[in-house]
């Protein structure tokens, strides 16, 4: 009777704990994707445009910090004064949703959003 208590009680208890690391994980993706736009700010600042590639604005690697997220950085097709960087999660990462929207962490930054869209703004 008590091992049934415990299966029942970790049942319940392991999906909220896996939830709850997931949402604390999404940190480290928008540590990287904030990294990104202050290095994008310092390029910018030097040069006409917004730099293309994540070794071009002196960010290293195509990792976040804790490595729960790849990142990635694309020019906008319009000109080279818009962007838009990604943190994708691996791992168990891969598997975060709030309310069934999978939260690959996306700033995108351009003429109406000059600080920078968030989105999936539930995932923020």
């Amino acid at each position: 009777s008590v091992i049934v208590i415990v299966a029942i009680l970790l049942t319940i208890a392991i999906p909220g704990y896996k939830d709850y690391i997931q949402k604390a994980r999404r940190a480290d993706g928008m540590d990287a994707l904030m990294t990104i736009q202050q290095l994008q700010e310092r390029f910018r600042a030097n040069n006409p445009s917004y730099g293309g590639t994540l070794t071009g604005i002196g960010y290293n690697g195509t990792e976040s910090p804790e490595g729960h997220y790849d990142v990635s950085l694309a020019l906008g097709t319009a000109t080279a004064v818009e962007y838009t960087a990604t943190a994708t999660g691996k791992g168990d990462q891969a598997g975060d949703e709030v309310d069934g929207t999978t939260c690959t962490l996306v700033v995108t930054v351009d003429a109406l959003n000059p600080r920078g869209e968030r989105t999936p703004a539930n995932c923020w």
